[in-house]
């Protein structure tokens, strides 16, 4: 045997320039089949749908085609001639085909709508159709492409390479070119070319390399039959062993399978974890794709350096490989929680530097995916070492075990992502995933000389019950999992890691519905009388903060369109936006939705939504919007597209011309597409597209906006009737939506009008005109460009439309401010004040409803408030003694009168004030507590004592409200420098409320001035599990540590 470094000085000896041009082209078909897949996957998904059968589907028919043609050439390869020149008319093929794979999946498309209708009893159906038709599409090519590893095994071992450290090498290097693919594809070609344009680029490119290997082979071909070259180098043959047999080869078989299987477990569930942590953009996905690769690449060099060295590093090698695989993903999970807590933190650091802010995101990859992909990596040539028991076998080795790894790989990509997640958890499909690793590695084991076995086994013990001990703690929080860390780095900014964490753990008790769906983790939670439902830790929709935006999405286009009968609605939310449709005259509304846990989710909002679900108009379907629209029959009157956030990668499909033009061919003559675009988190130039996208199909568009970031954007074929008077008529026989409208301060259809529309059509031919850039679904720039700009401040560009309008002419459709009475007015100061936060212009607003009707005290209400928001406290008071003098008795009234005093510092006019008010409600506790508050103010600490334990005298041992008193009676104990009686109050008030952080660093200080160091230690360690980062807690333990030490 020639020893391993000489075999290597001889191969670089005779590969030449031919040979590295050889390597070359591997790493660049490696680089091409990464871009094809990425490419095909975007095309299909156009087809069916972008849903989760329909991607698995496409996925699982890529790697079935690769697996296919690994193992049907590795048998067949060796009785064949060059294998350069083959190779080289492989990918000639699949470079031609490559070319035609668009106009195959146009040919797909005009056949799909005779596919099955949308359902949920089609799911599974629907998927081995769409896995039938993408076989038959991708084979062909994907076929070939598993030729290229037996092809360029046999073309390195016979030029005198190592089986071993050829395939190892080979691998890592197409992998390596599979990583430059990815990087291509995603950041240069397809943003910048288009899909159409980057598989015609890749293609050409490929057929240009098939034409370099054919001239290579040719080359060689002449220079051997002139006696110039060599076929092999002397000595590169390597001794024939036996072949491994019944169980060893069964078992490596398996290790490998398994491998395969558990690489896509982890892979799908982490991706679910990384969208999680790093949010659902194009490029999360890519950069978490791109470090898998990067992993199997160095893993796959690596092996060739230092596990294959020798013949003899087989079992134990390969086992090492799956042992820590599984233990490096073992003891990520428990750090999940500091990844949460790093990103946002991250993020706000580099959220300024464009493309550089997702170099945070690659650094969660990495620290969640790299090292187990390496060893998976490296365990592939060591198999294929395994399994080949000669230089000639090495082909079919490499083609078994490709196979093997391949078929595990399908089967664990499509059980993970139909039952394992939606079923067990996420959570729970990487403790399987553990479990499965460890029964790889066993396998592993089984496949080596039965000599030494149960030695070999012993030693897997401690990996296993690594493994085991992590799988069952306590490493997923569901709080942390769902708090959307990529998307609050604001709320970030200046707070520890640790605080972080801590913060998003305790939201876990919020948490009233969770579930890993098929298509993502949805959430619901509720909070401070806020219920808001999250998928994938991005908050969608809630009964609170968002309810008007979800609510005018129906209100706008049904009340534009009276006579509407048939309503779509895409994209289910909270429900509220189907809830709000049926409160119309409407004899049909249909809600289409991928993902059926955010329909069980929206069961949680009843209250705002009115059991939608119940209703007989009211049907599900269960599909991805376009794929329904392109098989669905039937017309629709008004068409509501709200789909989550536009920079998100499933959701950015339903933003390009071609979906507005499905939705504009789904409507009746007349019909209305109502469109839902969130401009928070987008640029003005992305916000623009949208425009000039939605333009460029409903030439009749109307812009409406809800709260300061949602665009309602209203468009049509035809002239919109846009008569106020008949939208009033039709309005006011709903007396629900009345209602409804009244409790967000609109209290007439003017109004409802006047504070939400922003422009019309000719208006916004004017502002996007010379505006070129449109979405579509060959360059959907809108997806690239928009996770960019997620975490920059926004130009307010609709806003500041809106101003100028109202300014120039505060009118709409054809009703003038002649019109306005005195409920348009208060319902416009409302608008101003909390949608636009423009107090100058709500005060305006306001004065205009008194002037229509003087009595109006809902506006004198307002302004009163408004004043004491704008610090004018003498104002404030004028207004409230105006409704006092209407609502004599109203105690709440007199309150703010007197606290307004109190802010001026009139001390003495604030008690005149109580007195009077304690006439009128003699018993009112916190009247009295508020009497002992301005005393204490006024500097009579006497008479506030007696105050304050006038009240503690009357209120129950027990009653929560004592705590207060207790701190107040403390305060004035402070201020009357009694530490005796401070320190008794204080006490009273940590035992009645222990997390009150003052109480405890202020008993913490007085029991050190009266020498009772460890008693303040106490405290003060109490403090500090509220506030970890208090100064003054950490500068008062010190200091009394020191004292207590210093004691004699």
């Amino acid at each position: 045997m020639t020893p391993h470094y000489e075999q290597g000085n001889l191969m670089k000896k005779n590969m030449g320039v031919a040979g590295a041009a050889v390597l070359a082209c591997f790493f660049l078909t490696g680089c091409f089949s990464l871009i094809y897949q990425l490419a095909w996957v975007r095309l299909f998904t156009l087809v069916f749908g972008n849903t989760v059968f329909a991607v698995s589907a496409v996925v699982a028919a890529f790697m079935a085609g690769l697996g296919a043609g690994g193992y049907w050439f590795g048998r067949r390869i060796q009785r064949w001639g060059d294998p350069v020149r083959i190779y080289g008319i492989v990918e000639i093929i699949v470079g031609v085909y490559a070319f035609a794979m668009p106009a195959l999946t146009y040919l797909i498309k005009s056949l799909a709508q005779y596919f099955p209708p949308a359902g949920e009893e089609y799911g599974y159906a629907l998927f081995f159709v769409r896995f039938a038709v993408s076989l038959a599409v991708l084979l062909p090519p994907t076929f070939l492409m598993g030729a290229s590893l037996p092809l360029l095994t046999k073309y390195h071992v016979s030029r005198g390479g190592k089986v071993g450290s050829s395939v190892s090498f080979l691998y890592g290097l197409n992998t390596a070119g599979a990583v430059a693919g990815v990087f291509i594809a995603t950041f240069l070609a397809m943003p910048s070319l288009g899909i159409f344009k980057t598989i015609a680029a890749a293609a050409c490119a490929n057929v240009g390399v098939g034409l370099l290997l054919v001239y290579i082979s040719l080359r060689t071909s002449a220079e051997q039959t002139e006696g110039k070259g060599k076929d092999a180098a002397p000595g590169g043959a390597r001794q024939p062993r036996e072949p491994l047999r019944g169980r060893r080869a069964l078992c490596l078989l398996g290790a490998v399978f398994v491998a395969g299987f558990t690489s896509m477990l982890f892979e799908v569930a982490w991706m679910r974890v990384a969208a999680l942590l790093i949010g659902g953009s194009i490029y999360s996905f890519s950069l978490a794709l791109l470090t898998i690769l990067i992993g199997i690449a160095v893993g796959g060099f690596a092996a060739g350096r230092y596990y294959l060295k020798k013949t003899s590093a087989g079992s134990g090698a390969l086992a090492f490989c799956l042992f820590a695989s599984a233990v490096s993903a073992a003891v990520v999970l428990p750090a999940l929680p500091f990844v949460a807590g790093t990103v946002p933190v991250l993020i706000s650091i580099l959220k300024d530097y464009d493309y550089l802010m997702f170099a945070g995101s690659f650094a969660v990859c990495c620290f969640l995916l790299l090292l187990p992909a390496v060893f998976l990596g490296a365990a592939f040539p060591i198999a294929a070492e395994m399994s080949s028991e000669s230089d000639a076998a090495a082909p079919g080795a490499v083609g078994r075990v490709y196979m093997a790894n391949t078929a595990g790989a399908i089967l664990g990509s499509l059980l993970t992502g139909f039952w394992l997640i939606p079923t067990i958890g996420a959570r729970n499909t990487l403790a399987l995933g553990l479990a499965l690793g460890c029964a790889g590695a066993v396998a592993a084991l089984a496949a080596g000389p039965a000599k030494g076995m149960f030695r070999r086994a012993a030693l897997g013990v401690i990996p296993i019950a690594a493994c085991a001990a992590i799988a069952t703690g306590p490493f997923w929080n569901a709080g942390v999992m769902t708090a959307g860390p990529y998307m609050s780095p604001a709320g970030a900014a200046g707070v520890s890691v640790a605080k972080y964490i801590e913060i998003v753990k305790s939201t876990a008790d919020d948490i009233i519905y969770y579930h890993d769906g098929l298509a993502a983790t949805v959430s619901v939670h509720q909070r401070d009388g806020n219920m808001f439902l999250r998928v994938n830790g991005k908050t969608d929709a809630s009964s609170v903060v968002d309810l008007r935006t979800q609510m005018m999405l129906s209100y706008i286009p049904l009340a534009l369109k009276g006579d509407a009968r048939d309503v779509l609605i895409i994209g289910v939310g909270s429900g509220t936006t189907a809830g709000a449709a049926l409160e119309f005259p409407v004899e049909r509304v249909r809600s289409v939705e991928l993902e059926p846990s955010v329909i069980e989710a929206s069961k949680y909002f009843k209250d705002v939504n009115g059991s939608y679900w119940e209703d007989p108009r009211h049907k599900f379907a269960l599909e991805d919007a376009r794929n329904f629209l392109l098989r669905e029959k039937g017309g629709y009157d008004v068409i509501i597209s709200q789909p989550s956030n536009p920079w998100l990668s499933g959701a950015a499909g339903l933003f390009t011309r071609e979906s507005f033009a499905a939705i504009r061919d789904r409507l009746k003559p007349g019909g209305l597409s109502c469109q839902w675009v969130q401009a928070y988190g987008l640029s003005e130039e992305s916000l623009l597209m949208v425009i000039a996208t939605y333009r460029d199909v409903f030439p009749n568009t109307l812009v409406f906006r809800s709260g300061l970031a949602d665009i309602i954007l209203i468009g049509s074929v035809e002239p919109i009737d846009t008569d106020a008077f008949r939208i009033d008529a039709r309005l006011s026989k709903i007396q629900s939506l009345k209602n409804r409208l009244d409790s967000f301060g609109i209290h007439d259809t003017l109004s409802f009008l006047l504070t939400t529309y922003v422009m019309g059509a000719e208006q916004l031919a004017e502002m996007t005109a010379g505006y070129e850039m449109i979405n579509t679904d060959d360059r959907p720039l809108l997806e690239f460009v928009a996770p960019v700009d997620l975490h920059k401040t926004p130009y307010d560009v609709m806003g500041e439309r809106y101003m100028e309008n109202f300014d120039d002419n505060p009118a709409v459709f054809g009703v003038g401010t002649e019109n306005f009475g005195s409920a348009t007015w208060h319902s416009m100061g409302n608008f101003f004040a909390f949608q636009m936060k423009d107090p100058a212009r709500a005060e305006k607003m306001y004065l205009n409803a008194l002037k229509a009707d003087p009595g109006m005290e809902a506006a004198m209400m307002a302004l009163a408030s408004l004043y004491k928001s704008m610090n004018k406290p003498l104002m404030a008071i004028s207004y409230y003694t105006r409704v006092r003098n209407i609502r004599p008795n109203d105690a709440q009234i007199a309150t703010n009168i007197i606290r307004l005093y109190v802010q001026q510092n009139l001390y003495d006019v604030a008690l005149i004030e109580i007195d009077a008010l304690m006439e009128k409600a003699p018993g009112s506790l916190a009247v009295k507590k508020l009497r002992g508050d301005v005393l204490h103010l006024n500097g009579d600490m006497k008479a506030a004592l007696e105050q304050y334990r006038s009240i503690e005298r009357e209120m129950q041992s027990g009653d929560p409200r004592l705590a207060s008193v207790y701190m107040a009676i403390a305060y004035v104990a402070e201020d009357m420098k009694d530490g005796k009686l401070a320190t008794e109050y204080l006490k009273k008030t940590v035992s009645a409320t222990p997390s009150n952080l003052e109480a405890l660093v202020k008993l913490a200080n007085w029991l050190m001035k009266s020498g009772e160091y460890s008693a303040a230690v106490g405290h003060l360690d109490a403090a500090l599990k509220i506030a970890p980062d208090s100064l003054e807690a950490l500068h008062l333990k010190k200091r009394a540590l020191r004292l207590m030490n210093a004691r004699p």
